[in-house]
């Protein structure tokens, strides 16, 4: 994952944020590099994730707080609509997401 990671930051532009989704500390050092570089960090794991990692990542989502999404029967079941207003760049995303994720730093 660091390998693709820094090959994507050095290559492509248009990235502008990383999701890394482990509990494993060994990845600070990438959140680290990935921030320094101006690139959004959001970090995913569990509540045993070790505190550098967390802190090393602009925004930490525990995976305990996650809700679970609706049964797929249960979604065809109802009448939804979904109409796009406007396309999201990685920064709204960032900054929008639910109120029932737990944030590590804010």
């Amino acid at each position: 994952m660091i390998i693709d990671a820094m090959d994507l930051l050095h290559t492509n532009e248009a990235i502008d944020g990383f999701c890394l989704i482990t509990s494993d500390s060994d990845f600070t050092g990438l959140a680290q590099r990935l921030r320094e570089a101006g690139k959004h960090v959001i970090g995913f794991g569990s509540q045993q994730t070790p505190a550098p990692f967390v802190e090393a990542c602009e925004r930490f989502i525990y995976t305990e707080n996650l809700e679970d999404a609706p049964a797929p029967e249960i979604l065809a079941s109802r009448q939804i609509q979904i109409i796009p207003k406007k396309l999201y760049g990685f920064s709204e995303m960032l900054w929008n997401l639910p109120p029932v994720i737990k944030d590590g730093l804010h």
